[in-house]
C-alpha cells in the first residue's frame, strides 16, 4: 500500500517574456493602430487583395498592412486578436506575427515557412506570405 502526499499550490513560474527588440515593438504599435483602422473595413479576398496592391513604395506599405489585416481571417480561420496600442502585453496573434516579420527581416526563410505553415490554411499560404515578406520589408 502507499500514501498519498497532499499537495500545496503549484509554483508559480513566470511566463517568459519574447524577446522583441524596441524596434519590433514599435513596429506593432503602428501595425495596431493600422489593425484598428482596417477593423471596421469590408472583408477583402485575398488574391483579389494581392492583385491591388500598388507598386508605389511608400504606399505600398500601408497597403499591404491593410490587405493583411482585412484577409487574416480568411487566411488563419479567425480574426487577429491585437491589443489596443500601448498595451504592454501580446497576444498569441500579436506574438506570432512579430516573428514572422523578424525572421522575414533577417532572411531566415525556414522559420518563416514554418511559421506561415502552422497556422495558415494550405491554400492561402502563398498570398499571406507574400503580404508579410512585402510588410517586413517596408
Amino acid at each position: 500500500m502507499s500514501a498519498v502526499l497532499p499537495l500545496g499550490p503549484a509554483p508559480k513560474f513566470p511566463h517568459p517574456e519574447p524577446g522583441f527588440s524596441r524596434e519590433a515593438r514599435a513596429r506593432l504599435e503602428t501595425l495596431r493602430f493600422q489593425a484598428r483602422r482596417c477593423r471596421s473595413a469590408a472583408h477583402l479576398d485575398l488574391f483579389r487583395a494581392c492583385a491591388m496592391l500598388s507598386a508605389d513604395r511608400v504606399e505600398a506599405g500601408e497597403a499591404h498592412v491593410d490587405a493583411f489585416f482585412r484577409c487574416f481571417k480568411e487566411g488563419v480561420g479567425q480574426a487577429p486578436r491585437l491589443y489596443k496600442p500601448g498595451s504592454a502585453d501580446l497576444s498569441f496573434d500579436e506574438t506570432w506575427l512579430l516573428r514572422l516579420l523578424t525572421v522575414a527581416q533577417s532572411g531566415d526563410d525556414a522559420s518563416f515557412a514554418f511559421l506561415i505553415a502552422a497556422r495558415v490554411r494550405k491554400d492561402k499560404r502563398r498570398a499571406m506570405a507574400f503580404l508579410l515578406r512585402n510588410i517586413a520589408a517596408a
